[in-house]
């Protein structure tokens, strides 16, 4: 009985480790495993030897850099990857034009966006935090903001090409960066919202310079960068190929910081400092979908996986592997509590009831992680940027009653009710209904 059992396991495991797919999330997941180690281990810094003013002001300068992120570059690069994936696969040449003018486009926007705030900085910060004394932040986050656009803008090419490795040695030295810097600014005794704040952003931006230079190499030489090719896609393909994508995009990057905003506007600076430390570790857990995606994006945009059939076969395996993935976690939130608050302070052990609600977001994010993707393999970009719409007009509503109600807390049922309930199960529906 017992051999039985075991041969049976093995021949799972056999079976599970024989798929590409796996292999290739493995490998990605693998190498963010590290990444994880180093983002945690910078988080954790961060948290001890900020104070709870200068760690709110962080957690705001994140979540603006993030919205200018997804509203410039979200959208596009993640359009990117399945437009350029498709490219390839059915041309066998990379779209190194698109590849050309879709950075040029971002930098662009971006440039735009920051002689605005540079000019107008007092009604920015009103527009963003609803306090004007705060436009120091957006400044800083603007920098921030182009390296991380220049820095994903590579990413998403190395993901189309299916340059896992490459992938991974971008995501190892970036979170290597940010410690290395946070450590010497502790050590000059210059631990502070200021300092952090710009010499991570100067260090993104030059690490998203390298990452673009680095995308190109020797592309001119062997391929001829602007040399144009008749299979070599135009910007207008790509937009009208990608225009819903690329708005689904946006507003789903824009939905996604409205929690930090509204705290920052609605809440105290320690409300605001503990939702941060809760969603930090969020936020590393979720790194995870990256893994996912990375591998997804491209699986799903060869003709193989195209078929529906094919489809609700990966879906329905995938959902039953992780849906038991919700016991240890329950029993994390039952049993980490002593230890989350030895690591990150007293002062922050209020916010372990928003980490274990976000942990739960964590869990439904991962065992729903496939369903954008289907629908993307299918070119329903159209339902899903009216879903993102639709989440993103309630988001304001959610979010405004749960945080001036619950404040932490109601942000991180916000989370769940926006991420999960009104964007995912509509998704979920369709795929099940095709």
């Amino acid at each position: 009985m017992k051999s039985n059992i075991f041969k049976k396991i093995k021949s799972m495991l056999d079976q599970i480790m024989s798929s590409k797919t796996i292999k290739d999330i493995l490998k990605v997941y693998g190498g963010d495993i590290v990444t994880k180690i180093l983002a945690a281990l910078s988080t954790i810094i961060l948290i001890r030897t900020l104070d709870q003013h200068d760690y709110a002001h962080y957690v705001s300068f994140s979540a603006v850099a993030s919205i200018f992120i997804s509203f410039v570059g979200s959208g596009i690069n993640g359009a990117l990857i399945r437009f350029s994936a498709e490219q390839i696969n059915k041309t066998g040449q990379k779209p190194l034009r698109l590849y050309l003018i879709s950075l040029i486009v971002q930098i662009g926007i971006m440039i735009f966006s920051a002689l605005v705030i540079f000019l107008f900085p007092h009604q920015a910060a009103l527009l963003f935090f609803g306090k004007s004394d705060l436009s120091s932040i957006l400044i800083v986050s603007v920098v921030f903001g182009l390296g991380n656009i220049l820095f994903f803008w590579g990413q998403s090419v190395l993901k189309s090409e299916e340059r896992f490795n490459d992938y991974i040695k971008t995501l190892w030295v970036k979170q290597i960066t940010v410690i290395v810097i946070i450590l010497i600014l502790i050590f000059s005794n210059l631990i502070n919202f200021y300092w952090v704040s710009w010499s991570i952003s100067f260090s993104q931006l030059a690490l998203g310079i390298g990452v673009v230079l680095y995308c190109f190499k020797n592309e001119n030489k062997r391929s001829g960068l602007f040399a144009p090719s008749i299979n070599d896609p135009s910007m207008s393909d790509f937009f009208k190929a990608s225009s819903w994508l690329i708005g689904y995009g946006i507003a789903v990057g824009i939905f996604s910081q409205l929690d930090k905003l509204l705290l920052t506007r609605f809440s105290t600076t320690s409300e605001l400092s503990n939702y941060g430390v809760a969603f930090q570790y969020y936020s590393m857990a979720i790194l995870l979908l990256g893994s996912i995606s990375a591998v997804l994006i491209p699986k799903f945009s060869k003709l193989e996986m195209q078929n529906p059939v094919a489809q609700k076969e990966f879906l329905n395996k995938w959902t039953k592997t992780l849906v038991w993935l919700i016991i240890p976690i329950v029993l994390l939130i039952i049993v980490a509590k002593p230890l989350y608050v030895l690591i990150n302070g007293s002062q922050y052990s209020n916010s372990y009831t928003m980490f274990s609600i976000l942990a739960i977001g964590v869990w439904l994010s991962l065992l729903l992680s496939p369903l954008t993707n289907i629908l993307m393999s299918r070119k329903e970009f159209r339902y899903l940027f009216i879903l993102s719409l639709i989440a993103l007009v309630l988001s304001f509503p959610i979010f405004y009653f749960s945080i001036t109600l619950l404040g932490g807390i109601g942000a991180a049922i916000g989370v769940i009710a926006v991420h999960n309930v009104i964007l995912q199960l509509p998704i979920l529906w369709r795929v099940i209904k095709q």
